[in-house]
């Protein structure tokens, strides 16, 4: 028997008590700031930009790319290896990463750090230097991770779904995987793209773990002196009107698209002599809107009543095993791997299932993704049950990184101007 402790403290936590809420600010020229108190010793810091590839001209194709890629390269004040060196001698984990129409950096890194770490980012970003070694560079990057791409279609159906839902070479339906538009771009086509939407209205510093006062401050030294631009705003905005009165227009209009495979020509010459040419199906139809409200939530349910899987598992079996894609599709035997896609827009989405697997059973692969889709008219109460669980694990498995709650903070003020 052992004796109770005779100095006893205790934290109460109240696990019905809603998050911190995040803190939002405005300056005078438009140029939104946002921060979240964080209770870690690390913090993040980024920049959303509300542009991307559905802003793009036929002749610009490819810029937002490029915008993303030669952020934090040099700048007019300091090199590139000067930034890079700063962010290794502070242990800082830099991502940078586009969607149709979002652009964005993120910085995680010490708290003390990140004012600094900030400080580089929109140095880079505000001042680039645009060195042609270096824009030539991020061409041959460029180049080499678009080619790996289009060999396994897998892991660029998720872009190239967009095609037939809104048409080719509309500004929804227009490739982003284009090589060919991708390496003749110019580097004047860049900087005019970037002088036309960097603009105060369009951007949202954010930082999580640090002082809101102390951010708002910084960023209006940094971005203050930005001209007002005339971009429309809705005056009230929220999760069904969004924050910004005027997009580029996207008419769903769906339709069929057929990529002849030429892989197998390549096996043993520039692919391995081992290399599974997979064939890929896709089937989807429009599917609910960022400003969708209660659907967009359904949306994501139903997508994950579907899930994802493989014939391969790398962490041993049982992960997702319950979902329809396991159960009921590659149990046929000849399907390889299957994932869901939802890709939410704007004005718009697309949703569907994507599969892959041995071609000479293209058809009955297609035939599966009709009826993997089909079939979710209906569920059970424990199918049902069981996907909102998953669901609402994964978020809050993902809430507990500081640089994915930053991205959500980011993404949500960029949209909705609230969290």
């Amino acid at each position: 028997q052992t004796e109770p402790f005779t100095n006893k403290s205790f934290i109460k936590v109240d696990i019905n008590e809603s998050g911190p809420k995040p803190k939002i600010s405005t300056l005078d020229n438009g140029l939104r700031v946002v921060s979240l108190d964080w209770s870690h010793i690390g913090g993040a810091v980024g920049l959303a930009i509300n542009t991307g590839p559905r802003y793009e001209t036929a002749d610009e194709t490819g810029a937002a790319l490029y915008c993303e890629k030669m952020g934090l390269k040099s700048s007019e004040n300091m090199s590139q290896f000067d930034i890079m060196s700063h962010f290794e001698r502070t242990g800082a984990n830099i991502t940078s990463h586009q969607t149709r129409e979002q652009i964005l950096f993120e910085i995680e890194a010490l708290r003390p750090d990140l004012i600094g770490l900030l400080d580089l980012l929109t140095d880079s970003v505000l001042h680039p230097k645009f060195d042609l070694q270096e824009f030539e560079e991020q061409k041959y990057i460029i180049n080499y991770t678009v080619s790996q791409m289009l060999d396994t279609p897998e892991k660029w159906m998720v872009e190239e779904c967009n095609r037939p839902a809104y048409g080719d070479g509309t500004p929804m339906g227009r490739s982003i995987l284009n090589i060919e538009a991708l390496q003749n771009i110019q580097m004047d086509t860049v900087k005019n793209f970037m002088k036309k939407w960097y603009t105060p209205s369009r951007m949202v510093v954010g930082g999580v773990g640090i002082e809101h006062e102390r951010l708002v401050e910084n960023v209006n030294q940094k971005y203050g002196h930005l001209p007002k631009d005339n971009v429309p705003l809705l005056e009230e905005n929220g999760d069904i009107t969004g924050y910004y009165a005027d997009v580029p227009p996207s008419e769903y209009k769906g339709g069929y698209l057929d990529i002849v495979d030429t892989r197998k020509n390549r096996v043993g010459i520039d692919l391995p002599g081992n290399f599974q040419c997979f064939s890929s199906v896709f089937v989807g139809f429009n599917g609910p809107s960022l400003l969708a409200g209660r659907n967009y939530y359904v949306a994501h349910i139903l997508a994950t009543l579907l899930g994802n899987g493989s014939s391969f598992s790398s962490g041993g079996p049982g992960k997702g095993m319950y979902s329809r894609v396991y159960k009921n599709i590659l149990s046929s035997g000849f399907v390889q791997s299957g994932q869901y896609i939802y890709n939410p827009h704007l004005d718009g989405g697309v949703f569907g299932l994507t599969l892959s697997g041995i071609q000479r059973y293209t058809m009955h692969t297609l035939e599966l993704a009709c009826d993997g889709l089909l079939n979710l008219q209906e569920f059970t109460d424990e199918e049902f049950e069981r996907a909102k669980n998953q669901l609402m694990s994964l978020v809050c498995t993902n809430l507990e990184s500081t640089v994915l709650t930053l991205d959500d903070v980011l993404r949500q003020v960029s949209v909705y101007n609230k969290r």
